[in-house]
């Protein structure tokens, strides 16, 4: 089973900062992840298809795509 957990800001910054990602990317991620905690995640199963302006791969054909 695979459960979703929200990780609190400080920890994840923590860690990113020990795996070494770049001051850029955290300081972007946290402004990105604190706008979602309050303005929320909005969109539905077309939001892709509307902006590739075709039907979007499945999964598996995805998967498939980098099999050699």
């Amino acid at each position: 089973n695979v459960t979703a957990q929200q990780i609190p800001l400080d920890a994840w910054e923590r860690t990113a900062r020990n795996v070494g990602l770049s001051n850029y990317a955290i300081n972007t991620l946290l402004s990105m992840f604190r706008f979602y905690a309050e303005h929320d995640f909005v969109g539905n199963a077309n939001v892709l298809r509307w902006l590739l302006k075709r039907p979007p791969a499945s999964l598996s054909d995805a998967i498939a795509s980098f099999t050699v």
